[in-house]
């Protein structure tokens, strides 16, 4: 089992399982409303000693000042993520974003692709005020697919064709279970590796 040490960035506390022996990866775990990085532990202790793992407290949650915008969204919370990727020294990492942290997770992933290898999101916020309309176009889009309709077809074609990490998503409601996030840290870690393309790309 890894030892997991809480350490400070900055302003930015974190922790961090540490490897044994060569790392085969990193990491970095986002934690959802009204969590901070304490809630991984038990996940970071369970993952392949051989994964450099990172857990941080975003701003204003755990032992992390909030941020200074009057109201930050997740673009101001992924640009505080990516500083601290950057701090650290991580080029390329697996993310996994939990809640209102699959928010952060999915935004870094949009503005620093290059720093994520696969993007994992378990039991994915929509955000306060979404428009939830959006889920049952999905769900009809998917169902045209299935069913051979060319509307359906048409969509699928554009969602591949966008220049996206590897994504896995896992969960329909916000409850957490470490074999659900075991499982899913399993099949991201499979693909750490992998090249980036259009085709790898999976829901």
């Amino acid at each position: 089992m890894p030892a997991v040490e809480l350490k400070q960035s900055g302003d930015l506390p974190y922790r961090e399982a540490i490897p044994e022996g060569e790392t085969s990866g990193t990491v970095l775990l986002a934690h959802g409303f009204p969590e901070s990085s304490r809630m991984w532990v038990p996940l970071m202790e369970a993952l392949d000693s051989r994964l450099s793992v990172v857990a941080w407290d975003a701003p204003g949650y755990g032992d992390s000042p909030p941020l200074t915008v009057e109201a930050p969204d997740a673009s101001d919370y992924a640009a505080a993520l990516n500083r601290l990727l950057a701090e650290l020294d991580i080029s390329r990492c697996i993310l996994i974003g939990h809640s209102l942290g699959a928010l952060v997770a999915a935004r870094l992933a949009v503005v620093s692709t290059n720093r994520v290898a696969t993007l994992g999101l378990v039991s994915p916020a929509l955000g306060y005020g979404a428009d939830r309309s959006g889920q049952q176009q999905y769900r009809d889009s998917n169902n045209d697919e299935a069913d051979g309709g060319a509307h359906g077809r048409e969509r699928a074609r554009a969602g591949r064709s966008c220049q996206l990490p590897n994504v896995t998503i896992t969960g329909h409601d916000p409850a957490m279970t470490l074999r659900s996030h075991q499982a899913c840290c399993a099949r991201l870690r499979d693909h750490c590796e992998q090249p980036v393309t259009p085709e790898a790309a999976r829901t």
